[in-house]
């Protein structure tokens, strides 16, 4: 009895301490069932198959903050992947508890400092210009600008970003947001540490975006530069990444548009599995609220590969249902259209934008032809 009366107690004591330091549990659960059409790395297959995070990640995190007083505080952020359909918690195929993010900073009058594993600036930066709001259906553009998703059947991702091989995820941030010198602008910039040995350079990192937001309108700009390899003697492989976008909210229509130019330098071209890159990603997209509670939209992203002389497209439909605040259903269709591709050294292969967010009963989000995706679902955030 007496250690029940202890147990309860400490655990008292440790909620009534996270509450008091302003700690918050947080997260997403997102499930859909979907009918794939033409995937596979071999042969083109159809499949019936339960998805996560189709519509928006499934998460689960802590935050919290301190206020230090002066005007300045301290915060925290921890979250880690959520697989729905299988519990596991996962990042780029592996375990990994708190992959998305673990990081401290502290605020005040000079800005903002956050150190530590955080997710991809740019990527955020790109994926939040969204007309149907922050998601993961249709950004498969998106996600091929920061290296991951614009698959090679049969070799290597055409694209490769620092020393992980999920780009989205990066570690070793030191991340700064400015304070507002000017209204309506929000200006960040960002070191990524290599941490190896023998180089300052290799398998480190560089952002600096803007962010302009006034009446509806939302404009984007961004730049990150990539130091891939291990060591010295590969410090200098670099991909470029450069990004304008711009966002407009008009009564109950949304319209979107943005641009990423990918390049890589110190690099020889030759066969698919290189590593070089020449390419931009472009993506459209507009929204229409029918209700408070319903609204549709429609988005197109396409990939222009100079090197590879190939254009993958990628064209998706949505709707999302409100049912509270906090759980919606939603709807999606998605058309992959592959596209022929020719390297350097005669070598060809197919390329394609996945339907889907992750995919990966689908053989591992590999075509050979054209794609598609028809999935219901719906998520709930807490």
């Amino acid at each position: 009895m007496n250690k029940k009366i202890l147990a309860a107690a400490a655990l008292a004591i440790v909620s009534g301490s996270a509450m008091a330091d302003g700690a918050q549990l947080y997260g997403i659960l997102d499930v859909s069932v979907g009918q794939l059409s033409n995937v596979g790395s071999t042969k083109n297959l159809n499949e019936t198959a339960m998805g996560d995070g189709l519509w928006l990640p499934s998460v689960w995190g802590i935050k919290g903050s301190e206020d230090l007083g002066d005007g300045m505080s301290t915060h925290y952020n921890l979250e880690s992947n959520l697989t729905v359909t299988s519990g596991d918690s996962t990042v780029g195929g592996a375990l990994s508890l708190f992959g998305r993010a673990a990081n401290v900073g502290i605020k005040g009058d000079f800005g903002d400092i956050t150190a530590g594993q955080r997710l991809d600036p740019i990527w955020i930066q790109s994926v939040g210009e969204q007309a149907m709001g922050v998601r993961h259906v249709g950004s498969a553009g998106i996600a091929t600008g920061v290296g991951v998703n614009y698959q090679n059947p049969g070799s290597t991702a055409a694209l490769r970003n620092g020393n992980t091989t999920l780009a989205v995820f990066g570690s070793n941030w030191l991340y700064y947001d400015a304070p507002k010198l000017i209204d309506n602008v929000t200006i960040s910039a960002g070191y990524q540490f290599g941490n190896a040995a023998g180089s300052t350079t290799a398998d480190s990192g560089s952002y600096l975006g803007a962010t302009y937001s006034k009446n509806g309108l939302t404009v984007n700009l961004g730049a990150e530069t990539q130091n891939n390899g291990t060591g010295p003697s590969n410090s200098n492989n670099k991909v470029n990444r450069y990004l304008l976008g711009a966002m407009y909210t008009f009564g109950d229509f949304t319209v979107e548009a943005q641009e990423m130019r990918v390049s890589s330098s110190g690099v020889v071209k030759g066969g698919l599995a290189t590593g070089y890159v020449d390419a931009q990603i472009g993506q459209t997209g507009i929204a229409y609220n029918i209700s408070p509670k319903l609204q549709v939209g429609a988005q197109y992203v396409w990939v222009n590969d100079n090197y590879l002389n190939s254009r993958p497209t990628l064209t998706t439909i949505g709707a999302k249902y409100a049912l509270s605040k906090r759980t919606s259903f939603y709807a999606v269709v998605e058309n992959s259209q592959s596209a022929s591709a020719n390297a350097a050294d005669g070598s060809t292969t197919t390329l394609a934008l996945p339907v889907g967010y992750s995919p990966a009963s689908a053989g591992g989000n590999n075509f050979n032809s054209n794609a598609s995706l028809v999935a219901v679902g719906m998520f709930h955030t807490f």
